[in-house]
């Protein structure tokens, strides 16, 4: 993956602030910006969140 990726993806739930942590990626590629993937989910270390991760 891109620098970029792991540099604007929320793997963590921040502790300054409120987010939801249901899982989801975004494809940013609008306006010729091929390399801005992103995915947003507050993991663990189990196997419904490796199901998950791959899911999305």
């Amino acid at each position: 993956m891109t620098d970029t990726f792991y540099e604007k993806s929320m793997f963590t739930k921040p502790a300054d602030r409120e987010v939801v942590c249901h899982a989801s990626a975004e494809d940013f590629c609008l306006g010729g910006n091929t390399e801005d993937f992103r995915i947003k989910m507050c993991t663990g270390v189990d196997q419904d969140d490796l199901v998950t991760v791959h899911h999305e």
